[in-house]
């Protein structure tokens, strides 16, 4: 009897030969270009070597004045995949702002959204679904996800490993001063599965703000945020809910960090067993005012115990500021975590990043490696990972000083090295002030960076997009000579694993040609991917498709199988290559 799986394939695509994407940081794709602004984009991988990017969208009257969201996929060869400028995912006359999205497993995605429709004074919560063709999946304009009186602020999303949501923001039903946790999950279907208007994360009646979520790998999340519960400080609390919605914590929430003075701006990722690794701003070792801050992480397991240092492990206490820490998983039990930095000068912001080992020992020089310490202001460091242990950065640059804003990146390995140019590729440097810049992990080593861009004027911002190859060139052209000639499957990492390992493959190209079909187009080879039981019953279908050539990868999660030893099988045409991986729970 075949299992029931969680299991999320992410395929890293081999890219055509011909691609839209520019090699010029100056010129860059545009994602859209319609008139007014366009806003705050976010992006997820679309299941293809591409991207589906959302934003905040004024095109429609009155115009500047009303926000709508709109969405459009890019291609892995940089091409627009549905109607120029985007597809409209709510307009319906009032403001929506703030919009997140997460993948729905499918190629498509799920958004989510602040609302004004039911009242100009106070946000609601909306969220649609839209398929790989830009086709919205749920009712018009969104469902429902948050309705309750007074306003809801900043939701954030992760998917539920079973093609719907679960979705948290800070709530002020309660108060209209004091804000609360609340998160609601929602089908592929769209309907929210959980108490009307979603449950309490933390009821208790002080100040809880900026949640941030991951999927816990069982169906549910694990919410992390600000809480003021102590009256004259912020601390750092974290809550599990369970797919059914029901807390696993303690009731009001587990303490993160509940030290004296500031602890705030926390940022989450997962520990790779259904935990969580957490870091934040911290103010505990100023006592001067005006007060600095510092980064700290703490580890969390599955049933909330930390796993860390009492009050977590000092990431970051030299001289300034550290400011604004995103923490990303190493994917061995650690994690790099990346901030902002004024320890070269206040007026001087620069990006150091430093990575923890699983035991929370510090791995990397002492207060972090510089990533980028160029002349004036470097902000918003976004980390995601290489693929390879390492991680790419990508940040706001102000080192050609006047009005410009720019976008660079930067590559560092397992090992702490920079590989790219010394501070930083440039990735975007067209006239004017880039802001708001996101970047999504495709393939190993490559990322798609979207950011707003007021290269048209201050009072037309428009949406752009630019990827980035592993050894840090802007254009995503792999020639033929670069695929492969046979089918290869690498051995899965990490194994033994539990519960969910990657594995590698790679396949040749399906008629001879070294990369081209007749129509000057790569080709594409049916392949199947599977796993069996040593009786040889299959347990699951990783892979079912038409590949292009090239490597791809796949994210196995075994949380509905037994412990033993089981066989994937990689299949092209009339070559098939077995392997065997070990599961221990």
């Amino acid at each position: 009897m075949r299992a029931i799986l969680s299991v999320f394939v992410l395929l890293a695509y081999g890219v055509p030969c011909f691609s839209q994407w520019s090699g010029n940081p100056a010129v860059n794709t545009p994602i859209c270009v319609a008139s007014s602004f366009q806003d705050l984009p976010q992006l997820v991988s679309d299941g293809n070597g591409g991207a589906i990017i959302v934003w905040v969208d004024g095109r429609n009257p009155p115009i500047n004045s009303n926000g709508d969201i709109y969405a459009q996929r890019i291609g892995a060869n940089g091409f627009v995949q549905w109607t120029a400028d985007g597809i409209s995912v709510c307009g319906n006359g009032v403001t929506q702002n703030r919009p997140q999205i997460v993948s729905d497993g499918n190629g498509g995605a799920i958004i989510v959204w602040e609302d004004l429709r039911n009242n100009i004074n106070a946000n609601d919560i909306y969220a649609q679904r839209i398929n790989s063709s830009g086709v919205v999946q749920w009712v018009a304009n969104g469902v429902p996800v948050c309705t309750a009186t007074a306003k809801q602020d900043r939701p954030m999303i992760a998917t539920d490993g079973a093609g719907g949501a679960i979705i948290t923001w800070y709530d002020y039903r309660n108060n209209s001063a004091l804000a609360n946790i609340y998160a609601q999950r929602i089908d592929a279907n769209g309907t929210a599965l959980w108490t009307l208007n979603g449950i309490s994360v933390c009821p208790a009646t002080i100040n809880q703000i900026d949640p941030k979520i991951i999927a816990d790998g069982a169906g549910g999340a694990i919410v992390v945020w600000s809480d003021n519960r102590s009256n004259t400080q912020s601390d750092i609390y974290a809550q599990r809910i369970a797919g059914s919605g029901v807390i696993t914590w303690s009731t009001s929430g587990l303490g993160i960090c509940v030290l004296g003075r500031q602890q705030w701006a926390p940022s989450i990722a997962p520990d790779g067993s259904g935990g969580a690794i957490v870091a934040w701003a911290d103010q505990r070792d100023t006592i001067s005012v005006p007060r600095t801050d510092d980064v700290y992480v703490q580890r969390v397991d599955s049933n909330g115990n930390r796993l860390w240092a009492a009050g977590g492990v000092p990431i970051s206490t030299g001289a300034g500021n550290q400011m604004r820490p995103i923490v990303l998983s190493s994917g061995d039990g650690g994690a790099i975590i990346s901030w902002n930095d004024t320890r070269n000068g206040s007026s001087n912001r620069d990006i150091y990043a430093q990575r923890v080992g699983s035991s929370g020992s510090i791995i990397w020089s002492a207060n972090g490696i510089p990533i980028c310490t160029a002349s004036n202001d470097q902000d918003w460091a976004n980390p995601i990972s290489d693929g390879n242990g390492g991680a790419i950065i990508s940040w706001e640059d102000e080192r050609a000083g006047g009005t410009s804003r720019n976008v660079y990146a930067q590559r560092v390995n397992a090992n702490g090295a920079v590989q790219w140019t010394a501070n930083g590729v440039a990735t975007s440097t067209a006239s004017g002030y880039k802001s708001f810049s996101q970047i999504l992990p495709v393939g190993t080593g490559d990322a798609i960076i979207t950011w707003g861009d007021e290269r048209s004027g201050s009072d037309d911002r428009n949406i752009y997009a630019q990827r980035i190859n592993a050894n840090g060139s802007l254009t995503s052209v792999r020639f033929a000579e670069e695929s492969p000639s046979s089918i290869s499957l690498e051995q899965n990492y990490p194994n033994p694993f539990n519960p969910s390992t990657r594995i590698r493959f790679s396949v040749a190209l399906g008629n001879g040609r070294r990369g081209e079909s007749s129509d000057g187009l790569f080709s594409e080879e049916k392949v199947l991917l599977k796993v069996y039981d040593l009786l040889g019953r299959e347990v699951a279908t990783l892979v079912n498709e038409n590949l292009s050539a090239g490597s791809h990868h796949v994210q196995f999660n075994a949380q509905g199988l037994a412990s033993g030893v089981y066989i994937y099988r990689l299949t092209a045409g009339t070559q098939s290559i077995s392997k065997k991986l070990l599961l221990t729970k």
